[in-house]
């Protein structure tokens, strides 16, 4: 609910004549009125009624949601005593009428003191509040000190603190707020109940401009409330500056082509068309639209930021439509978007993603931002000329299909015939009836020294379950195979011979074969044509691996 202007503690015109913003006008004086915070309500409520109240609070979040308001509320609220004294106990529905109430809302009650601290940071600042605490409120139920921007205090000040937080008078209560709760000592945040306000999102936002539209007279395009809305970025203040804006440049009526010109909404609705011409490949056409709006007055940074938030409005409608959906947006666009998002595979637009994004990282290190959103627009456009890697992979000739225990055992066939003894199979022991699976369960059983030796330190030259020919690399004194054999025991369960040649090794290591496979797989593929065509585009490029999705 909105408080009318008979209600308020002050008009929209102060008694020296000067204009009150929507900001201080409409500010919240009780729970009831205090917008997105549903979770706040419920914890202070419960607390208030089993009589649990904190001797200190901390409230924190992001600008404009309404922290310094929690905490006046909260100071009425300790104070109030009814419109007839008949309040006995804090309440979370302060009457606004009583003399405490009242006094408090025009910030001159004498128990209530409220501090700024990023203009009072020491810590004779704090010892002026320690002096006063022993003494008991004048007029109050409690004194009550509000201290804003708390992690601007300095080392001191917060010292200072740490003995009168952990054991206060029964009369005191403090209440900080913090935009920055990370710069917060864990011994301050330690000795506080912290209660945590939420961004408000954009649908509690346009509700309540809309109550502050039809209370002022004015009528508004529901999508330009919804730009606004969404320009707030989770803050009330910062809505209702904008909303203020508006109406002064609207007059009586709030238009979303007013709304547009304001918030540089003309790039807004222009930065589809431009990711449109970038999959159509068209590099100037996308590059021209955007000078026009560069001489047109928009940021570089603000054109930036917008392109990276339409790709990830595409990407979220191609995957999870219902996360898409932006009031904000009028149904021309949502169309124009939802063909766009069609058109675009998701590989295209995450790598749209990285482009734009590292654009947005640089702009502000670039001597020359609009220059650096022209580069981005080309690299973008180039970018989905580039083939998806699972199109190459589909459209090459020969597909590399040589799998590490095949390579290992066609050389070991070649070089020895099948005479190692049996072994019977263990029941519920791992598979290793091939040295290829043998590897595996190894590096299962993370036994890293055995699998180094078994891949680089010998030639297999014979391997069957539980009996495997060995010939070092080095010398034979290098190894202790009784060590080998026994580890081998231990990961696999179940026995082993190990015959170890002494003579010249001859052949390759199993991490040797595997090498060469791998050059033989990247061969195949540089003799592709599509991947010949990306060499082409970027001739210092190099194929270092190739993986199976």
């Amino acid at each position: 609910m909105l408080f009318k202007e008979s209600d308020l503690p002050e008009q929209s015109l102060k008694e020296d004549g000067s204009y009150l913003v929507f900001a201080r006008k409409y500010r919240p004086q009780n729970f009831d009125s205090l917008i997105g915070q549903p979770h706040l309500t419920t914890t202070l409520k419960n607390a208030f009624d089993a009589g649990r109240i904190a001797h200190a609070y901390i409230l924190t979040g992001v600008r404009g949601v309404g922290k310094t308001t929690t905490a006046r509320i909260l100071a009425k609220g300790f104070n109030c005593t009814g419109p007839e004294g008949q309040t006995k106990a804090p309440t979370l529905k302060p009457c606004g009428v009583c003399e405490n109430c009242k006094s408090i809302t025009n910030g001159k009650n004498i128990d209530v003191f409220e501090m700024d601290a990023a203009s009072r940071t020491g810590i004779n600042d704090i010892r002026e509040i320690i002096e006063s605490l022993p003494y008991k409120p004048l007029t109050c139920r409690y004194k009550v000190f509000i201290i804003d921007e708390v992690h601007m205090l300095s080392t001191s000040a917060f010292n200072g603190l740490l003995k009168t937080l952990e054991e206060p008078p029964g009369h005191v209560k403090f209440i900080f707020a913090t935009t920055e709760i990370h710069k917060i000592p864990a011994t301050i945040l330690s000795r506080c109940q912290r209660i945590d306000l939420k961004r408000v999102d954009i649908a509690t936002l346009q509700s309540h401009f809309a109550s502050i539209c039809k209370e002022e007279s004015v009528t508004f395009d529901d999508v330009a409330l919804a730009q606004i809305a969404r320009a707030a970025d989770g803050s009330v203040r910062d809505g209702l500056s904008l909303l203020d804006q508006a109406v002064v440049r609207g007059g009586s009526h709030i238009s979303l082509e007013a709304i547009g010109d304001m918030l540089g909404g003309s790039q807004t609705e222009a930065c589809l068309d431009i990711l449109e011409l970038c999959q159509q490949h068209d590099a100037e056409q996308a590059l021209t639209r955007w000078h026009e709006l560069y001489k047109a007055g928009n940021d570089p940074h603000l054109f930036a930021k917008e392109t990276l938030r339409h790709i990830e409005w595409l990407i979220k409608f191609k995957n999870a439509p219902k996360l898409a959906e932006d009031i904000s947006l009028s149904e021309e666009l949502r169309q124009k978007g939802s063909a766009l998002a069609k058109a675009l595979s998701v590989p295209h637009l995450s790598r749209m993603w990285d482009i734009a994004f590292k654009a947005l990282q640089d702009i502000h290190k670039a001597p020359d931002p609009a220059s650096l959103c022209d580069v981005m627009l080309v690299r973008m456009v180039y970018g989905l000329h580039m083939p998806d890697i699972m199109e190459v992979k589909e459209a090459s000739d020969k597909a590399p299909s040589a799998m590490e225990e095949e390579i290992v055992k066609e050389n070991i066939e070649k070089k020895t015939p099948d005479t190692a003894p049996a072994i019977e199979y263990v029941a519920q022991k791992p598979d290793v009836s091939t040295l290829g699976n043998l590897l595996n369960v190894i590096k299962d059983k993370r036994d890293l020294k055995l699998k180094k030796n078994l891949e680089m330190d010998f030639v297999v030259q014979d391997y069957k379950e539980g009996s495997i020919t060995l010939v070092p690399v080095q010398s034979r004194e290098a190894f202790n195979f009784s060590e080998l054999q026994k580890r081998l025991e231990t990961v696999t369960g179940i026995s082993w011979n190990i015959t170890v040649l002494d003579k010249k090794a001859e052949g390759q290591t199993v991490r040797e074969q595997v090498k060469e496979a791998k050059q033989k797989n990247i061969n195949a593929f540089q003799d592709n044509n599509i991947v010949k065509k990306i060499f082409e585009h970027f001739p210092k490029a190099k194929i270092t691996d190739i993986a199976d999705l």
